[in-house]
């Protein structure tokens, strides 16, 4: 019996077991966003691919014997193999991107003209048993790569490259420790382990499996780093959690290069949502609230920091020196809220009332926290007072 093939088999069944177990433990977040879906699709695209090659592998191997070297089973395995790589490598493009806002994916013109050349690399694939151009099997039944592979690997490591860039890029002006870090790690070990796995399939020839091992462990490692970004996560608004914010309000206290502001926000009137309406649509509120929160701090150079307090409680910590940076993240706070306003068909409006605070010296997280508190309850006051004027003048207009 064949050892090598053997190995080469074990090796695809130990990374097709660690990709099992990673899928597993993600269906167990029951994350649903664009990302999450995307990273679904990656885990479950490497799994079947790793699986059409183990089989060929057997075949390949003479672990699984057939009587014709150029059996068209050898074909078609090995063809599935390398659309799996097609969609597995996109499908991980895809959560990167979605993990930095959705990027070139998120456009739909974007999109179709950055899907064009996995078609054409899926076409190639798919008439291989007639063009040779993935690879061929000579009359003794040796698998040989032609340079098409090579012009594959090179569209995987760009596509990854030019994400990871962007991923590193934006990770410099991220504020949360455990988000930069998944950022960093995601944009550099993408490309790097296609980078790495071409250059060793050269290096090392065909009988080394480093493409499903490299994949793998890479795999393993960012969903290790992203879980333990989790922990620091609320998980219905998928922001982050009261945990994390006062460690990283006492972080920013310590180190901060400018002025420190918190602006502490609330829900006006959730409590009639949650009456009205029940608790599961409370919930969804406080999704699009959230929701409206990243998008404002999106468009802020260096991205706000973003947390769930507690209920229908926000807060953001941000570093500037411009009090006017602060009046147009509330109005793009608003505009945000507004524009879902303007298409919802919920039934109820969602407005926030906000209290700003700057950090003086001497004052503690606590301090902090409650300055901002006692100034969100003035502008509550307020801003309740002017919803109450207005839904009398509703209800009585000729008054």
């Amino acid at each position: 019996m064949n050892n090598a093939a053997i190995l080469y088999a074990e090796s695809y069944v130990v990374s097709i077991l660690l990709l099992t177990m990673v899928h597993s433990w993600f269906r167990r977040t029951g994350d649903h966003s664009a990302s999450g879906n995307w990273y679904s699709l990656m885990l479950k695209a490497f799994i079947a691919t790793f699986a059409f090659n183990l089989v060929w592998s057997l075949i390949y191997g003479g672990i699984l014997p057939l009587d014709d070297p150029n059996h068209i089973l050898m074909y078609v395995f090995k063809i599935l193999y390398y659309l799996g790589l097609n969609v597995s490598f996109f499908a991980w493009t895809g959560y990167c991107e979605y993990e930095q806002g959705g990027g070139f994916y998120h456009d739909q013109e974007a999109f179709r003209i950055l899907l064009l050349p996995y078609i054409f690399m899926g076409l190639c694939i798919c008439t291989d048993y007639w063009t040779h151009l993935m690879f061929w099997f000579d009359k003794n039944g040796k698998y040989i790569r032609s340079n098409v592979f090579q012009v594959q690997m090179g569209m995987f490591a760009l596509y990854l490259g030019v994400t990871g860039i962007r991923l590193v890029a934006k990770a410099r002006y991220e504020t949360n420790q455990s988000t930069r870090a998944h950022y960093m790690a995601l944009g550099i070990l993408s490309p790097l382990c296609v980078a790495v796995s071409w250059l060793l399939a050269d290096v090392l020839g065909d009988e080394v499996p480093v493409i499903s091992v490299l994949s793998a462990l890479s795999i393993l490692y960012i969903h290790v780093g992203s879980s333990s970004e989790q922990i620091s996560i609320d998980k219905l608004t998928q922001i982050n959690n009261r945990q994390n914010l006062m460690e990283h309000i006492n972080q920013r206290i310590r180190q901060h290069d400018s002025g420190l502001y918190l602006i502490m926000m609330d829900v006006d009137r959730f409590k009639q949502i949650n009456d009205n309406f029940g608790h599961l649509e409370g919930d969804e509120a406080l999704k699009h609230v959230a929701n409206a929160l990243k998008s404002a701090c999106d468009v802020v150079k260096k991205r706000p920091y973003l947390a769930r307090y507690g209920g229908d409680e926000f807060i953001i910590v941000m570093e500037t020196d411009d009090s006017g940076e602060i009046e147009k993240l509330k109005a793009n706070i608003n505009e945000q809220l507004n524009y879902f306003n303007s298409w919802s068909s919920s039934g109820y409006t969602l407005m926030l009332s906000i209290g700003v605070c700057r950090w003086e010296e001497g004052m503690n997280r606590d301090a902090l926290i409650e300055r901002a508190d006692e100034n969100l309850y003035k502008v509550k006051s307020e801003h309740h007072k002017l919803l109450d004027q207005q839904n009398e003048a509703k209800q009585h207009p000729h008054a």
